[in-house]
């Protein structure tokens, strides 16, 4: 009888190689030109993440991915930055920028999503910016391209490093508690006892007291399921 672990283990890989297979299999479907959009994006998209690592380090909060993997590719109007975002640039000096039909022929494959906000710019007022977030299969056909392997994922049942940070911290400050200031960001809301970020129990791992200090809790709760559930 082969065990079981073996057998889902052995699944898993076979579910890593097929969706490797795929990504190859995109990549090798995109012309030059469509190849430097998605390469540009997704640099763009990995120093948004390494923005986020950052933050996490020091204790801050840097939002859900939905919104810091939006990225600005250009402004609807006759400015002179109009397209100058990173992107953009990154697409000129290269000599491959277009009127956007490579954008949306990358859009059509599931490779990126395209929309559209307003933002207020100076002495100029409210103006349209297109902006594009790389879907998981995009910046999985990114790395196939560059020859990129995806970095190992943290288990969900993990708590992030910025989460483990705080929670050392306050450990280390001992019965006297850590001010909530000093924590920063809303890990006591992830952390604590009570609250439901993004419609999720917290932890239960601290408590939070009236005079705006935080401690371990004195007891583990009560379901221990839940302290195993992702923030």
């Amino acid at each position: 009888m082969v065990p079981v672990g073996r057998v889902v283990a052995a699944r898993w890989l076979c579910v890593r190689c097929t969706l490797r297979k795929k990504a190859d299999v995109m990549w090798d479907g995109l012309n030059s030109r469509q190849r430097s959009y998605l390469l540009a994006c997704f640099r763009e998209d990995q120093e948004a993440e390494r923005r986020a690592r950052t933050a996490r380090s020091t204790y801050q909060d840097p939002g859900p991915a939905s919104a810091w993997r939006k990225l600005p590719f250009s402004i609807k109007a006759e400015l002179p930055f109009a397209e100058c975002t990173t992107i953009h640039r990154r697409l000129r000096d290269d000599g491959h920028l277009d009127a956007g039909a490579t954008l949306h022929a990358l859009a059509r494959r599931g490779l990126l999503k395209i929309t559209e906000d307003r933002i207020d710019v100076p002495e100029v007022g409210l103006v349209t910016r297109v902006v594009v977030e790389l879907t998981r299969a995009g910046r999985a056909c990114a790395r196939a391209g560059l020859g990129i392997a995806p970095a190992p994922r943290r288990p969900k049942h993990l708590l992030s490093e910025w989460l483990w940070g705080s929670l050392a911290r306050v450990a280390a400050a001992g019965p006297d508690g850590l001010s909530e200031d000093v924590m920063g960001g809303k890990a006591k809301y992830y952390l604590g006892t009570d609250y439901r970020p993004n419609g999720k129990p917290s932890r239960g791992y601290i408590d939070c007291f009236a005079n705006h200090a935080v401690t371990l809790t004195a007891i583990p709760p009560p379901r221990p399921a839940c302290l195993f559930r992702p923030c």
